[in-house]
């Protein structure tokens, strides 16, 4: 029996056969982002909880032994391979949606708002919460002078640069990086188009890359808040989506994962006298490992549960990784304590992701309405 899809605005899931359902799932998965539904899910989860688990270190709650055994094995944790791989992602990404460029104009108007207006949208009500909480931060010259910075998402730049970090309440050294390569990307795709300048282009990134974890130019947080990080991993993206046809492959991941097991259990603190280099080859190993699952598993990732739930992190990502952070500061010191065991940091943990991802939800609304706006005034 074939099922002929169309598009409707008329009709919910909820009211359609379930057979329909399942049909319109896959072509789901498959339109949006090809196999990068189930990196971006992952990414994002690792982060708020690389994040749950420095915030527990900073208040002297203790960690299960197994989750921080396992999250910090390999260098700086697992949430710097998954800022890595997000780095990355973008690159592939983007590469994917814009191989031509019609519109310079439009396309840095665009790029620029969609990182830019939901920082914008989402610090609003987490300031006032940080003004109940703390009135005398908020009024402060420290935050009345420095907190421009923040919203025109330049944080590392003023933390490398002036040497202070400003003052903000979402978005975070990351949203500077992605923003510089994003203006970056046309000059980037330039230079991808052909095979002797994309191999000396990626030359060039690495060779830099590999420098400044010498000698730290353009970093902060002994070295792991990185420019040139952010524009190798991004650029390995754009190559990633250039050739996955030959690297999305059941050979190709097997040696990904051999080689992430062997970073794991033998080179996860030092590689070549680096500790950089274990979190860099484990995110470029995960990074192939996890696309090629999501191609394997396509038929289990389009049951409603594990659709709706996927779906759901992937289309607000972006706002819960800029208001995670704070979230999970605010409420930490408020339901855990030194005594805390086990049991309840794991409920604090379902608690917490349960409460980003509604908060986010709550807030979208007006993000969307005002990129929508947006998006067409250029």
């Amino acid at each position: 029996m074939t099922v002929r899809l169309q598009e409707t605005d008329d009709v919910t899931l909820e009211q359609m056969p379930v057979l329909w359902k399942k049909d319109q799932m896959n072509t789901s998965i498959q339109k949006k982002e090809g196999g990068y539904q189930l990196i971006r899910f992952f990414l994002i989860w690792a982060i708020v909880g690389h994040h749950i688990l420095t915030t527990a270190s900073e208040n002297n709650i203790p960690v299960p032994f197994l989750i921080n055994r396992v999250s910090y094995r390999i260098s700086a944790g697992i949430g710097h391979v998954a800022v890595s791989m997000f780095f990355m992602l973008s690159g592939a990404l983007l590469w994917r949606n814009h191989k031509t460029i019609e519109s310079y104009k439009k396309y840095f108007f665009n790029q620029v708002v969609k990182i830019l207006v939901p920082l914008w949208i989402c610090t609003v009500p987490l300031i006032l919460v940080d003004y109940v909480k703390n009135p005398g931060i908020v009024l402060s010259e420290y935050a009345r002078s420095t907190i421009g910075y923040n919203l025109l998402g330049v944080d590392l730049y003023v933390r490398i640069f002036k040497g202070f970090y400003p003052y903000h309440v979402c978005g975070e050294w990351f949203t500077s990086v992605i923003l510089t390569m994003y203006l970056l990307y046309p000059l980037l795709r330039k230079a991808s188009v052909g095979k002797r300048t994309r191999i000396l282009t990626a030359v060039l990134i690495t060779g830099f890359f590999l420098i400044n974890l010498r000698y730290g130019i353009m970093t902060a947080g002994n070295g792991w808040y990185s420019f040139t990080r952010g524009l190798f991993f991004f650029y390995a993206g754009i190559l990633f989506e250039q050739y996955k046809g030959r690297i999305d492959s059941n050979r190709c991941a097997g040696v990904a994962f051999i080689c992430f097991c062997i970073i794991f259990l033998f080179f996860n603190r030092t590689m070549f006298g680096s500790v950089f280099l274990p979190n860099t080859a484990a995110a470029l190993c995960s990074f192939v490992v996890l696309f090629r699952l999501s191609g394997l598993l396509r038929p289990v990732f389009a049951k409603p549960f594990f659709f709706r739930m996927i779906d759901g992190t992937c289309r607000y990502s972006y706002l819960i990784y800029l208001t995670h952070h704070y979230l999970i500061l605010l409420f930490m010191p408020l339901l855990l304590d030194q005594e805390a065991n086990t049991v309840r940091f794991c409920i604090f943990i379902v608690f917490i992701s349960a409460l980003i991802y509604g908060f986010v939800k709550m807030i979208s609304p007006p993000v969307r309405f005002a990129l929508g706006k947006l998006s067409g005034m250029v």
